[in-house]
């Protein structure tokens, strides 16, 4: 009887023992502890042995909870220049330089099935979530992402700031997905069959994460892509992608339904990206345009790129003023119905995307043409900038 309350205190003792050591297994210290357990006659040897095993399945279990994790980040500093004449002919400058975004996160993997990805945007003076996100992804035909994360939408709108060919993304994909409400909370599906991918997702529509208290409007969306037949030895693929809105005042800004169709094209040193775009508003008004990039690499480190632009709406303010720079003169004439626009630049791999640096030059012409005013806003802008992923 008194062995037995031995042994209970015994195993009692070395519960925590195991719940601190047990992601390495039992440690040199802990053996000599059962070993003097089993010599005194507390322990017995088939105890003993339950408990080394029970370690043992410990320490396996413990080192699957996180098997990878990696702390990742960018920063891209930038200059921008501006200076722009509106339509009656006054003319302005603008000039800054800016953090144009400093993001610090982590990204891991959870047992075998499951993955997780977070990353806020970092500055001085605030801190914004810009994706937390878990996803399921025990299938590759249908992985499940949870979270706060952008909508699949675009070939451009999707592709990372790190792997922009342009320091600023083209009016176009801005007009319909601000990058300031880039993201929004809800599910996904996500998949490929051979080399077709696809994606379904339902988000609530509101900005930001919304809170419980708040009953939710959403945006449906999906998208599906993959590789067309090559044209001798270039290799070409598309992407068409779709969202449906419910709430006039969400992330599409003004979009009640948009379509998107990408082509991208390859062929040694040239490469070609292009996209049209279509929405209608909430009123039955449309908007819509296209640009072409083409982009040639001359080195491995050295790569020109330019873009052409069109955009039209069916209404005076459904297009605002282009890049962030050329939004900050002339506030009263920062949107039309006609725009068209011409980037002319160059990009430095010092260790590809990881670590490059990017100058351009944009021509740009927002225009009236509903109300008989003509040029709104037309501008050049200076943008150079440095991209630092990790």
């Amino acid at each position: 009887m008194k062995k037995s309350v031995y042994q209970r205190f015994g195993l009692t003792l070395l519960g925590p023992v195991l719940f601190l050591f047990g992601a390495n297994a039992l440690v040199a210290s802990d053996e000599a502890l059962l070993e003097v357990l089993l010599r005194e006659g507390v322990l017995t040897t088939e105890q003993v042995e339950e408990v080394r095993a029970q370690a043992t399945v410990k320490a396996e279990a413990n080192r699957n909870i996180v098997s990878s994790l990696r702390i990742r980040g960018r920063i891209q500093p930038q200059f921008g220049y501006v200076r722009a004449r509106n339509e009656a002919g006054e003319t302005d400058e603008y000039s800054t330089f800016e953090m144009r975004r400093v993001r610090l996160g982590a990204a891991g993997t959870i047992g075998d099935d499951w993955s997780f990805l977070f990353e806020a945007n970092v500055t001085p003076d605030n801190v914004n979530l810009q994706f937390a996100s878990l996803r399921w992804r025990a299938f590759p035909e249908a992985n499940i992402v949870m979270g706060f994360d952008r909508p699949v939408f675009g070939h451009e709108i999707y592709t990372s700031s790190a792997f922009l060919l342009t320091p600023e993304r083209s009016n176009l994909s801005s007009t319909f997905l601000p990058s300031s409400r880039i993201s929004l909370t809800g599910v996904q599906v996500q998949g490929q069959w051979e080399d077709f991918t696809y994606s379904a997702g339902v988000y609530n529509s509101e900005i930001g994460t919304n809170s419980a208290g708040e009953s939710s409007r959403y945006l449906f969306g999906g998208h599906v892509g993959g590789p067309l037949p090559d044209l001798g030895e270039a290799t070409q693929s598309f992407r068409l992608d779709y969202l449906q809105n419910e709430k006039e005042d969400s992330s599409l800004l003004f979009v009640n339904k948009a379509a998107a169709l990408s082509h991208q094209f390859a062929w040694g040193a040239l490469e070609t990206r292009s996209e049209v775009m279509w929405g209608e508003s909430f009123g039955g008004d449309s908007v819509g345009g296209f640009y072409v990039m083409p982009a040639w690499s001359i080195t491995d480190d050295w790569q020109v790129v330019a873009r052409y632009e069109w955009m039209k709406a069916g209404f005076d303010d459904g297009i605002p003023a282009p890049n962030r720079y050329i939004r900050r003169v002339f506030a009263d004439d920062r949107r039309g119905d006609r725009f068209d626009a011409v980037y002319a630049g160059i990009n430095y791999y010092l260790m590809g995307h990881d670590m490059k640096l990017q100058w351009g030059l944009e021509w740009s012409d927002l225009r009236d043409t509903r109300t008989g005013s003509g040029e709104r806003l037309h501008g050049v802008t200076a943008i150079g900038g440095a991209r630092l992923l990790f």
